[in-house]
Order: structure tokens, then C-alpha cells, then sequence
């Protein structure tokens, strides 16, 4: 028995967060300057710590915003270092990885699954309501 898929997210925009990477997820024509829903881009996949680390703080988000991680390793820095990571090929972080990060940093409503638009194989989740700002008085 396979248990279905969430339904994948629709933001009205994602802001990226990290390294550049290719084409925005979900039919999304370019990443947006502002905007509460984020894409993080990692650098590097080794294990869970290694993503917690580049995962900003579910309370540094409002309660409830948006989290995509992406799975391509994204490009960082120019000159032959530059050049060497765009001859070889893309990095990928693992499903499994990227989700537990979430988990360990304190995300919730974690999914998974692949957009039919760009192919990718996507992990978010969503900052808790709790950790919303209170009103000022």
C-alpha cells in the first residue's frame, strides 16, 4: 500500500535564500525581492546538521510562512572554482535529509514530492503559527 502524495504548494512568490540555482519551482516565472514564502538553496548536503545549519530559524520566519528546499546544490563563488563546479555535474540533497533538517528545526506540516512543472523533487514545510510575533499593544 503507497499512501498519496500532499498536494504541493501554490505561493503567490518564493524569495530565494542561499546560492543561486536554476528556475524557480511550481510555475514560477522568477524568485521575488520580497514576500513571506522562501526557497532555500543549499550549498552542501553531507547530513542532517550539515542542511540545519543553511535552514534559517522557524522563529526568524511569521508563523505559518512557506519553506522550500530545493534539491540541486546551488553555485558559489567564481574564477576556476567556479568554473570547475559548473563543468561537473549538479550536487543533489536527499529527500530524507532536507525533511529532517526541517524536522530538527523545528518546522511542521513537512511534505514531499515532485513538481510536474520543473521535474524537482521538492521537501517544504511550514514555519509554526506559534512563533508569529505578537501584536504590539
Amino acid at each position: 500500500m503507497s499512501w498519496p502524495s500532499p498536494p504541493l504548494p501554490a505561493p503567490a512568490s518564493l524569495r530565494l535564500r542561499g546560492p543561486s540555482v536554476g528556475r524557480p519551482p511550481l510555475g514560477l516565472a522568477r524568485f521575488s525581492d520580497d514576500g513571506v514564502d522562501l526557497a532555500v538553496a543549499l550549498v552542501s548536503a553531507h547530513d542532517v546538521d550539515d542542511v540545519v545549519r543553511q535552514l534559517p530559524p522557524c522563529e526568524s520566519l511569521p508563523g505559518g510562512a512557506l519553506v522550500i528546499v530545493l534539491p540541486e546544490l546551488g553555485e558559489v563563488g567564481g574564477g576556476l572554482a567556479g568554473l570547475a563546479r559548473w563543468l561537473r555535474p549538479k550536487g543533489h540533497a536527499p529527500r530524507p535529509i532536507r525533511a529532517s533538517a526541517l524536522l530538527a528545526r523545528g518546522y511542521e506540516r513537512i511534505g514531499g514530492g515532485v513538481d510536474p512543472k520543473t521535474g524537482q523533487d521538492l521537501v517544504w514545510a511550514s514555519a509554526p503559527l506559534s512563533s508569529r510575533p505578537s501584536p504590539a499593544p
